[in-house]
């Protein structure tokens, strides 16, 4: 609604406030945009009405997301930037307000070499657009009915070393959500290549008990198209879609995901 700043991390290593030329000196880019505040508001008007029923007996809801960051860059090698959000619904009797620290994170950069993000962050990995079986990073599976993503970021150390002579990336990342000790701690891995005007991609999610999750995934230009497919052997609970029934979930099951696509270029 105002302001602007990224709400994903993604995999560059470069991160730049919208609307700037990358022309410009990063230090005029400081100079210039040394606090930015924002914020979204994204209201909802849903109701529900039962065949058979009086429409005067419809439900209805009015649920509310109103948003904030601060976003601050003291100098060319620290960026600083967090985001709360206010869940509220006028229509809920009781009525329910709930308050989320959505992201909170240090960047720092070292010399344009090494790139250290540090907190509560959204990072998105793999190229689909829908159940995005690559996307480790994740606090909750994606909703794929849900009208916005509501999930908010995961506490995590990420490292990203751009490998740009050979146009490649590699990201390790630890990832600290609900690990009560060290060893419940997860690893993760990312290895990103450009070949050919195609983008690839292998990753990885590390765990102590042995279950881990391995994942590749492919974007390539097709004329005015873009096509695209993830594969991901996932070992752990992840939610499986049937028709006209709720989600069902496997637990310490290994099994294949995939989501392959085309899109527009952008």
């Amino acid at each position: 609604l105002f302001g602007d700043a990224p709400e994903v991390l993604n995999s560059e290593a470069v991160s730049e406030p919208a609307g700037t030329s990358r022309n410009i000196p990063v230090q005029s880019l400081v100079q210039e945009n040394l606090l930015q505040v924002g914020g979204e508001f994204y209201q909802q008007l849903l109701l529900a009405h039962a065949k058979g029923d009086k429409l005067e007996n419809a439900a209805l809801a009015s649920p509310l997301a109103l948003a904030l960051f601060l976003d601050t860059r003291p100098n060319e090698k620290l960026r600083a930037y967090m985001r709360w959000r206010l869940n509220y619904d006028e229509s809920a009797l009781p009525r329910r307000e709930q308050i989320q620290l959505d992201q909170a994170w240090l960047k720092l950069n070292l010399n344009g070499s090494v790139f250290i993000t540090a907190g509560k962050q959204k990072v998105k990995w793999g190229a689909g657009r829908f159940w995005n079986p690559t996307d480790f990073l994740s606090s909750q599976h994606k909703d794929l009915l849900a009208s916005s993503d509501m999930r908010t970021g995961v506490t995590m150390l990420r490292a990203e070393l751009p490998l740009e002579a050979q146009s490649a990336n590699v990201t390790f990342a630890v990832l600290f959500e609900e690990a009560a000790v060290l060893g419940k701690s997860k690893g993760a891995l990312r290895f990103e290549k450009v070949f050919a005007g195609a983008e690839f991609s292998i990753d990885a999610l590390l765990r102590s008990s042995g279950q881990h999750d391995f994942g590749l995934d492919i974007s390539a230009p097709l004329g005015p198209f873009d096509v695209y497919a993830e594969l991901a052997s996932v070992y752990s609970e992840v939610p499986r879609y049937t028709v006209l029934r709720r989600p069902e979930a496997f637990e310490d099951t290994g099994f294949f995901r995939v989501e392959p696509g085309v899109r527009t270029k952008t």
